[in-house]
């Protein structure tokens, strides 16, 4: 459905009279939170380290870890017990070698050892769900050949040989080394398989420092500078991405009832109405949080014990 369909569900119940833009920013505060309850809206997210790297910055979006995390296509194992653990030598320098585990602190994820052969790191992740300004112009522009790091909401990139300019507004359809980018404030005109780079202040000042761009490029994945990948197409329109909700369709029409539940409280109309539309929600999210962790599951099943034995 999309959100101009869910607001008219939503008015049918009080009329016309209620501004639609505020009937929008309910469904959207019931996306938000229905997403966050249910974790029902999943991401892949990939990152390039470079030999020596120790963490990665996580997506502004994320929320936690579903499923495993890889490198190179193999699991690392999540470090719950930090007994007599620690990430540096007596040198103060990072312990490096075959990444065998992970934990989360903050925003950045930690490897363990830190990297000494490079490779990409692959998870999935529980999402927020994000909307961006409808006064604003979009574009898309897909990615490939990710060499370096990662993309992030709010960078700016540039190509290489157009010198098109642009800032990252979200990042989708991230799979293995390639991806999309959501793009506003477009300057130029960006090349297929032209050089994509991220460009900041640090950037400029240690170009300064290595006196060419080339020499810098050399130096970049060691100075930590950011995303590399190689233009994959031309930039496309936006379209009506934004038109509906990010979670999946099935769970479209539950927004409607939290809407209803807000709109009863502004309006001061019967509070036991209010709690009818918000308890309907609440069922609605118990009943998606049950089908969401079955996903994928049918027919008899086996329990295993962490000693082996199985128990049908």
């Amino acid at each position: 459905m999309t959100w101009e369909s869910l607001i008219d569900r939503a008015l049918t119940t009080f009329g016309y009279e209620i501004p639609r833009v505020k009937v929008e920013k309910y469904l959207q505060e019931a996306e938000q939170d229905f997403a966050n309850d249910t974790r029902c809206f999943v991401k892949t997210f990939t990152y390039m380290p470079n030999t020596n790297d120790g963490h990665i910055e996580l997506p502004e979006d994320f929320i936690e870890i579903v499923g495993q995390v890889e490198f190179k296509t193999r699991t690392l194992d999540r470090l719950a017990a930090f007994d007599d653990f620690s990430r540096f030598r007596t040198t103060d320098t990072l312990k490096t070698g075959d990444p065998k585990c992970y934990f989360i602190r903050g925003d950045k994820m930690f490897i363990y050892p830190a990297i000494s052969t490079v490779g990409l790191v692959t998870f999935s992740y529980i999402a927020e769900t994000k909307y961006l300004d409808d006064a604003t112009t979009y574009k898309f522009l897909q990615w490939d050949a990710l060499e370096s790091d990662q993309f992030y909401d709010n960078e700016n990139i540039k190509g290489v040989t157009s010198n098109a300019t642009a800032t990252i507004a979200d990042v989708i359809d991230i799979e293995q080394k390639t991806g999309t980018l959501v793009l506003k404030d477009i300057t130029g005109t960006f090349q297929d398989n032209e050089k994509l780079i991220v460009t900041s202040d640090e950037q400029n000042m240690w170009q300064t420092q290595f006196g060419s761009f080339s020499n810098l490029l050399t130096n970049w994945q060691n100075l930590g500078l950011g995303a590399i990948a190689i233009v994959n197409g031309v930039i496309y329109n936006y379209g009506s991405r934004n038109s509906s909700p990010t979670i999946p369709k099935v769970y479209h029409r539950y927004l409607v009832d939290y809407a209803k539940a807000m709109i009863c409280e502004d309006i001061g109309e019967n509070d036991n109405k209010s709690q009818y539309y918000y308890q309907r929600f609440e069922q609605a999210k118990q009943k998606a949080k049950v089908q969401i962790s079955n996903k994928g599951i049918s027919g008899p099943q086996s329990v295993h014990d962490t000693y082996g034995n199985v128990y049908l």
